[in-house]
């Protein structure tokens, strides 16, 4: 639509909100109207006529309300539009319109609320220090364990007279009921690889455990607990009839060059190590960077609080969080939802002024993920954008992009601060340097006039003798 002749009242309502009550020029929006209507008149069948052979004045008559409201609706998008921008309002909510009018002219009243002004991004005073740790060699052997225990064996203890005890894996039958002998869905199974009296099972049948010996069955009387998962179960009474078919014991195999080539596809030991030792190091670095970002921002939000905010974008975030916390005081979710609200506009600010892209890194994340489902990129981007994944990587990925240019910004500060404080004690140096040279000029032309004197002394006496020797002859 081009631009229009529009009569704009615009009333603060606080919180950077604004009340609209918009007027079109009567002749524009009859214009549009009679446009409108006699697009209808073309195309319209009406009964006794050939098609977009009706009169004018009978469709008016029959359908010129409706028609009128649709001129109205396919108006007002733009007509708010034009409204904004005259009167140089950047929305952040949808405009809710409160009343329309189109009587004979086109009249809106609506409620927006403005995206704030942030003049500057203060970073003076943020600190921000990396602190990552070194890989422990136990850290290390941790993971090497974890390898091994993925090809652990279970050899069966030969003698059958030992008792199950506490931490002993064993091989159990089980099949539970419930009090009045209804077998309990999901309550039976063969050959159950369990770790005995450890806390992995239900609790009365687990502590029940140790002391049998192996192909002895028991009855064991159960109460599911309160928190159980299955809520129809919660709290309930039943037994379970249960069979040690035998006790195990672990056998790990023994780390060889070959097992490191089976598992992670590295030549030696010494390969695998190193392999999980750079793993281990990328991920303390991802972490401590995580942990400076979310350090950084905390520093920014407080360095950067003389901006108001939206009030309709912090109220619905405070809704948000009152849904997910409603243990939480209001006062300390309002306090939460503000500086939400706020960190956002901070990030966008740094956007607008860095031209943030992380096209490339999101490309490179989706690529890493089609390697871990084992399908081509393209299939595994829609597979993640169908599941709301990828926007939240992108958002993941672009808050991360942002917070690293704060923390570009702070270590320019840095290096600034060293600049200034150089250059400040430089022309002390050149003074203390000029002070040296003038001390050293002044000794050299003393020097020189000492040298002068003694050179003068010298002739004189030279000339003297030279006359004496004269006068003798």
């Amino acid at each position: 639509m081009k631009p229009v002749k529009l009569e704009i009242k615009k009333n603060e309502l606080g919180r950077l909100g604004y009340g609209f009550e918009v007027t079109m020029d009567k002749k524009d929006f009859q214009q549009a109207y009679k446009n409108k209507l006699s697009y209808y008149s073309n195309n319209m069948q009406i009964k006794g006529f050939r098609k977009g052979k009706a009169p004018l004045a009978m469709v008016e008559k029959i359908y010129g309300e409706s028609i009128k409201s649709e001129a109205a609706n396919d108006l007002i998008p733009k007509v708010i539009e034009q409204a904004l921008k005259d009167e140089e309002i950047e929305p952040v909510t949808d405009p809710e319109v409160k009343d329309v009018d189109l009587e004979e002219k086109l009249h809106v009243t609506f409620d927006v609320y403005a995206k704030p002004e942030i003049k500057e991004i203060r970073t003076d005073g943020i600190k921000a220090s990396l602190k990552t740790e070194a890989v422990k060699k136990e850290e290390i052997e941790k993971e090497v364990q974890g390898i091994l225990e993925q090809k652990v064996e279970y050899e069966e203890i030969k003698d059958k007279e030992k008792p199950v005890e506490k931490g002993d894996h064993i091989y159990l039958d089980f099949e539970g009921f419930l009090e009045d002998g209804t077998p309990i869905e999901g309550g039976k199974a063969e050959n159950y690889l369990l770790e005995a009296g450890t806390g992995n099972f239900i609790k009365d049948l687990d502590d029940n455990l140790p002391g049998m010996k192996a192909g002895e069955e028991k009855r064991v009387e159960v109460t599911f607990p309160e928190e159980y998962h299955a809520k129809h179960l919660a709290g309930v009474k039943a037994y379970f009839n249960v069979k040690v078919r035998s006790i195990v014991e672990k056998k790990y195999p023994e780390l060889t060059d070959e097992l490191a080539k089976e598992v992670a596809g590295v030549e030696t030991v010494k390969d695998l190590e190193e392999r999980i030792k750079s793993n281990l190091k990328e991920a303390k670095e991802d972490a401590a960077k995580n942990e400076l970002r979310k350090d950084v921002f905390a520093q920014l939000l407080k360095k950067n609080k003389e901006f108001p905010l939206p009030g309709r974008l912090v109220d619905d975030e405070l809704e948000s969080l009152k849904k997910n916390n409603p243990e939480k005081k209001e006062e300390e979710l309002k306090a939460q939802a503000e500086e939400s609200v706020r960190g956002y506009f901070l990030l966008h600010k740094i956007d607008e002024e860095e031209k943030i892209d992380i096209s490339q890194k999101l490309q490179e994340e989706v690529a890493k993920f089609s390697l871990y489902f084992g399908k081509d990129v393209q299939s595994t981007a829609k597979m993640l954008e169908e599941n709301g994944m990828l926007n939240k990587m992108a958002y993941d990925l672009w808050e991360k992009s942002a917070l690293d240019k704060i923390i570009e910004r702070v270590e320019n500060n840095k290096d600034a601060d060293k600049k200034a404080k150089s250059e400040k004690a430089a022309p002390v140096k050149a003074e203390a340097s000029k002070d040296r040279g003038a001390d050293a000029q002044e000794k050299k032309t003393t020097s020189v006039k000492s040298a002068s004197k003694t050179a003068a002394k010298g002739s004189a006496k030279k000339e003297k003798d030279e006359s004496s020797k004269g006068e003798k002859a």
